[in-house]
């Protein structure tokens, strides 16, 4: 209740407001201020976030094709659904693919025991987390496909950060992916969380070509063009 009213009474008195992403629009919708609003995605730096051809030093002992989570390892990301995923994967292409997850958290031991009891150890590696963002740029890069899990969620910067490098996103409906990244040939939503289904898409796009993207969409320099115009009233 209180943080309600703190917000009604910023919005209310703000001349203009940024919104990161439709449910941040429909939330001033509702105090009647959307003529107030501007909407700036959240964007990368594509200095840093880029594809590069260059083997990451994290994944030098994986062979296998790479199916990709980054983030906190909590309940709320759902990587039991990324754990089914591998399960179907490896039993329409037995030993082609592996489950890498870069990051750490407090769910960790419940994902350690459902991958025990429900799947194969030698399926997946935990990387631990990876603070250096050229690796992590080195292992977008390497990997096939990036999965989110999460039961919910904003816009996660590891998704921006995946096209960035050229990887393709398969994603729960979740947060405002589905409305803000429209690009259906690099980031697709499954509105049902069905291992089959992120399963079946990632066969069909695992042969994509990767290649370094001149303009991104979700870059600073995009998004540098937008508040300066904000700050010049233009």
């Amino acid at each position: 209740y209180l943080w309600s009213n703190i917000r009604e009474k910023n919005i209310n008195k703000a001349n203009k407001i940024i919104a990161i992403d439709s449910l941040c629009l429909d939330v001033i919708k509702k105090y009647n201020k959307l003529r107030n609003a501007i909407l700036i995605p959240n964007f990368v730096d594509t200095s840093i976030f880029y594809y590069e051809n260059v083997k990451s030093e994290t994944l030098k002992r994986i062979n296998e094709k790479i199916v990709l989570f980054v983030g906190r390892i909590e309940e709320v990301k759902g990587l039991e659904l990324f754990v089914d995923i591998l399960n179907n994967l490896d039993k329409k292409e037995k030993g082609k693919w592996k489950g890498v997850i870069v990051g750490r958290g407090t769910y960790k031991k419940n994902i350690e025991t459902y991958i025990k009891n429900e799947s194969n150890e030698q399926l997946f590696f935990f990387a631990g987390a990876v603070f250096d963002q050229q690796e992590l740029r080195k292992i977008y890069s390497e990997s096939t496909v990036l999965i989110i899990s999460s039961l919910f969620e904003g816009i996660p910067m590891v998704v921006l950060e995946a096209l960035a490098c050229s990887t393709p996103v398969v994603s729960t409906n979740v947060g405002g992916i589905k409305q803000l990244i429209t690009d259906e040939k690099k980031c697709f939503v499954i509105d049902e969380r069905l291992p089959s289904l992120f399963a079946e898409k990632i066969l069909q796009i695992q042969n994509q070509k990767k290649e370094f993207i001149d303009e991104f969409k979700f870059s600073v320099k995009t998004a540098s063009v937008t508040i300066n115009k904000l700050l010049n009233n233009k």
